[in-house]
């Protein structure tokens, strides 16, 4: 059963029957919208239903105070009067319109959501190896001294430490601050046992407590009432 796919906001809209090519026009666009149909007829409706009318692409001057960008509508652009806005989105499925103060914003907006072009700033920008270096350089020490070896299946499926060459006081500095993180972690696990023992400790002195406690209100209750007739005395429960 063949498969269509329309693509109504991407880099290049339309129908395609290839989900290779069709996702290319999706992928880094921002907010695609898109969906899969069994029929032509179907996903080419798909597509005419969110087809824009007017792209207008003269932007007004840039000393106003308010601006409005339509991204997906039937007429796409930026506005000044809102009723044109209104206009433009009126019955349309999943319109997109925000409003500026500048009319830099403004453009950055209809170029990004309807154009699918990246803002300088928000596009990844690498980080230099020196700069994360000098993040981690208390964990680098650690890096160097202690490399990790992948032995492949059939041979010994195990990771295998070693140190580099022979050791230096560079290696051995890290080898020491290695240990004492080991001795430190097993300080904190040995702490946290201890505390543990002692946290059931106080769990068992409380329960014994409170039957101590019950009991002594229970010996509370029955009080022993005492009547004398003739000298003698009869208890009542």
């Amino acid at each position: 059963m063949s498969k269509f796919y329309g693509v109504a906001h991407g880099f290049e809209r339309g129908v395609f029957t290839d989900w290779n090519e069709a996702k290319k026009q999706i992928d880094d666009f921002p907010q695609p919208v898109y969906k899969k149909f069994g029929t032509e007829e179907e996903a080419q409706k798909y597509v005419d239903e969110r087809k824009a009318d007017k792209v207008d692409t003269s932007f007004p001057e840039s000393d106003l105070a308010t601006y409005y960008t339509v991204a997906r509508g039937k007429t796409v652009g930026v506005f000044t009067n809102y009723d044109d806005v209104k206009k433009s989105i009126a019955d349309y499925p999943q319109p997109m319109q925000k409003k500026f103060n500048n009319l830099e914003e403004a453009v950055a907006y209809f170029k990004r959501y309807y154009q699918g072009e990246a803002e300088e700033s928000s596009r990844p920008k690498k980080e230099p190896l020196q700069k994360a270096k000098k993040a981690h350089r208390h964990f680098m020490p650690l890096l160097e001294a202690t490399k990790l070896e992948y032995s492949p299946p059939g041979t010994n499926a195990r990771l295998k430490r070693r140190t580099s060459k022979a050791p230096n006081s560079k290696n051995s500095k890290a080898r020491k601050k290695l240990k004492n993180l080991w001795r430190n972690g097993r300080i904190r696990l040995g702490n946290r046992q201890n505390l543990k023992e002692k946290a059931q400790k106080r769990k068992k002195w409380r329960s014994r407590e409170r039957r101590f406690q019950e009991e002594k209100n229970r010996n509370k209750k029955m009080t022993l009432l005492f009547f004398s007739t003739r000298n003698v005395f009869y208890p009542c429960i």
